[in-house]
């Protein structure tokens, strides 16, 4: 339906575009990983935000250290840094702590 309006000439029915963004991916990324039992690949996030801005891994490091301290975030894997899981604790605030991280990602 959506090609033969365009055939016809008729007007997009696209209303909204969102423009690639590198920070506000990233946020999502943060936002949907964390509601994961799997929870976020710490090693890609940080990939990721050196990428954007080379200071944005200390801030992710030093909120994610603050968290784990509250007993919120923990880290699993083989390798330090594999994972960011949420304890049970930390899964009650999943949205506060997924906004607070997502702040500092994309202001």
């Amino acid at each position: 339906t959506y090609l033969d309006a365009l055939e016809r000439g008729e007007p997009s029915p696209v209303v909204d575009l969102e423009t690639p963004d590198p920070r506000r991916g990233l946020a999502k990324r943060i936002m949907t990983g964390l509601r994961l039992s799997d929870g976020l690949d710490a090693g890609a996030l940080l990939a990721s935000a050196r990428r954007i801005d080379p200071g944005l891994t200390g801030e992710l490091g030093t909120a994610i250290a603050g968290l784990r301290g509250e007993g919120l975030v923990m880290e699993r894997g083989q390798r330090r840094l594999e994972r960011w899981v949420l304890t049970p604790r930390g899964e009650m605030l999943a949205d506060r702590i997924a906004a607070d991280l997502m702040a500092i990602v994309d202001p």
